[in-house]
């Protein structure tokens, strides 16, 4: 009884917990996945720009070459269309796959404007325009897989270190919860076995502690009963051992007795008529 007690408060805790988080969770992105996806277009805008300001003042003889360095240092893989359609790409990590960017958003691009990835892509991404000797290309930051896995990784920790502490807690608050029940049911045991002189020691102003109050209450009002039970049964059977004595008394004599005179015998006939009825 006792264990399945703890078991339930405890599973009871860690589903309350666990459906807590995952609509938390859920709420948060709701409510902020728009602003994370612009503060990640911000930040891989702003690592873009410093791509094509370097690119400029270096003027490197290896676009490719430099391209590849530009992705490590920023972390962030790039797809380059060129005006001819040719793509070529550029991965931080060989896990990352090539995006699928529609022809519109290239043409915006090439056109000279800064593409922000909308609810319509699958992931969140921009564009810039870029230019390698004089023609005009479409640069494309996408955001690294690594670093989504680790922050992942991060929340995941975050809510196993929650989950652990939140159980340890509640297993110690389920402790100070069972505790005054079991000295309850041991209680009980003393009491059913006759025991009246129980009282529990719990001082406790919540229901726990009116139920112990109660209890001792309860066991003073019994014990009460028991002392009156057993002076009734000791007045009782007070009352009835004295006709009775004398009943036994003056059947045997009038049974021994022989011969007896009429007026003993009608005496002691009397007697054990009127003892009689008093025992009635």
């Amino acid at each position: 009884m006792t264990r399945s007690l703890y078991v339930r408060v405890v599973l009871t805790f860690l589903a309350a917990m666990a459906v807590g988080l995952v609509v938390s969770v859920l709420a948060g992105l709701a409510l902020f996945e728009g602003k994370i996806d612009r503060i990640g277009q911000n930040d891989m805008i702003a690592a873009g720009e410093e791509i094509v300001r370097v690119y400029e003042l270096t003027n490197p003889e290896n676009p490719d070459r430099f391209m590849q360095s530009m992705v490590q240092l920023t972390s962030y893989s790039v797809q380059l269309y060129a005006g001819s359609g040719v793509m070529k790409s550029f991965k931080f990590g060989p896990e990352t796959d090539d995006l699928a960017i529609s022809p519109d958003s290239i043409r915006q691009v090439m056109e000279g404007a800064i593409y922000r990835s909308t609810s319509k892509d699958k992931t969140t991404f921009i564009g810039l325009p870029f230019q390698i000797g004089g023609e005009r290309q479409a640069l494309f930051l996408l955001p690294s897989t690594k670093n989504e896995s680790t922050l992942i990784h991060l929340m995941l920790t975050i809510l196993g270190f929650v989950l652990i502490t939140g159980s340890f807690c509640i297993l110690i608050a389920a402790i100070y919860v069972v505790k005054p029940i079991k000295t309850l049911t041991a209680a009980t045991k003393r009491l059913a076995k006759g025991d009246f002189d129980v009282e529990l020691g719990i001082k406790r102003k919540d229901e726990l502690g009116t139920l112990a109050r109660s209890f001792n209450e309860m066991a003073v009002d019994l014990k009460q009963l028991e002392q009156m039970r057993q002076d009734f049964v000791s007045n009782v059977s007070h009352e009835i051992q004295s006709p009775l004595t004398s009943i036994s008394g003056f059947a045997k004599a009038l049974k021994d007795i022989k011969p007896m005179a009429e007026n003993e015998r009608v005496q002691y006939l009397d007697i054990i008529l009127t003892e009689s009825g008093r025992l009635s």
